[in-house]
């Protein structure tokens, strides 16, 4: 038997679900929806070609129903709606903010619901969504896990709070991404490229090394790469201690390896004035000096030659 989905609000949300699943092959005709405004409606009839209704409680012959309505206007929503039959049916959730209790009060304890949190790539089908259940059976979760997998990916969580947490970093995380990707593009602005070509190359740095730390995540870690050096490989990205002179201040080289270090920072500039090149190459090298054999990154120094040198002659 084939399921029907009916769409109880039909925003940006609502129908980027709508339209990939139809483009998974799933007939409109097993989709009704409502809209507050006719016109609305035969907007998403001329776009996809489901049923559309004014009246809520039409959506109710369908087997799953979507709640996908703004948050503010949810109470006045669900007190017109037959809740006797509502309560018969899967409830499914796509609105922010909201919890199961809220739900729960409205319609009945009973009721298997889902609540998901999706977030804005969702709306191309690249999205991330974490999805709580409850009074579900297996068969209630496979049916939303593959209606919001029309979105994106999607991540179960055993408590409701894990939505809370889920919605700190792929609900508010775009936010942070879309700002890191403008400030990379404006620096590069400062530096002479126009505003587009510095998008371009922010955009697509983000995109590809998204691609890279998804292809390369074989230890559960967002690691971007890792870097091979006959004193062993370093897996990026990483925390370098600073020994600017040849040693990490306030920290015993046994200390520095108990923390997890995979490689230091040496300043070339400061080392050549302290402890001096004789005194590094009596201990037969950097390694040997510091008694490690942690690999060491030296920065040339050569802001220092100007800053130091410089400051020194005069």
């Amino acid at each position: 038997m084939k399921i029907t989905y009916a769409f109880i609000g039909a925003g940006n949300m609502a129908k980027s679900i709508i339209r990939s699943m139809i483009n998974a092959g799933i007939s409109p005709k097993h989709i009704i929806t409502s809209t507050h405004s006719k016109t609305s409606g035969d907007k998403l009839i001329a776009e996809f070609g489901v049923k559309n209704t004014q009246n809520n409680n039409d959506c109710l012959v369908a087997d799953v129903v979507v709640l996908s309505v703004k948050p503010q206007i949810l109470p006045d929503v669900l007190s017109v709606l037959d809740t006797d039959k509502l309560a018969e049916k899967l409830i499914i959730s796509v609105i922010a903010g909201v919890p199961c209790k809220v739900y729960q009060k409205a319609i009945g304890d009973d009721i298997r619901f889902v609540r998901t949190m999706p977030n804005m790539p969702a709306q191309i089908g690249q999205g991330m969504t974490g999805l709580y259940a409850i009074n579900c059976t297996d068969t209630d979760k496979q049916i939303a896990n593959e209606l919001m997998q029309f979105a994106g990916k999607t991540l179960w969580v055993e408590d409701e709070r894990g939505i809370d947490y889920v919605n700190a970093i792929s609900g508010s995380g775009p936010a942070y991404v879309y700002g890191f990707i403008h400030h990379l593009a404006r620096a590069g602005e400062r530096l002479g490229l126009t505003y587009d070509d510095a998008l371009m190359l922010a955009l697509q740095t983000v995109q590809g090394s998204s691609m890279l730390a998804m292809r390369e995540n074989t230890d559960n870690n967002a690691r971007a790469g890792t870097l091979s050096t006959p004193h062993g490989k370093i897996k990026t990205p990483i925390f370098m201690p600073v020994g600017t002179r040849s040693a990490v201040k306030g920290a015993t080289i046994d200390q520095v390896k108990e923390i997890g270090t995979q490689i230091m920072l040496v300043n070339n500039y400061h080392s050549y004035l302290r402890p001096g090149c004789d005194v590094v190459e009596h201990f037969g090298g950097l390694h040997n000096f510091m008694s490690t054999n942690i690999p060491i990154l030296t920065d040339s120094g050569g802001f220092q030659v100007f800053s130091l040198g410089l400051g020194m002659e005069n």
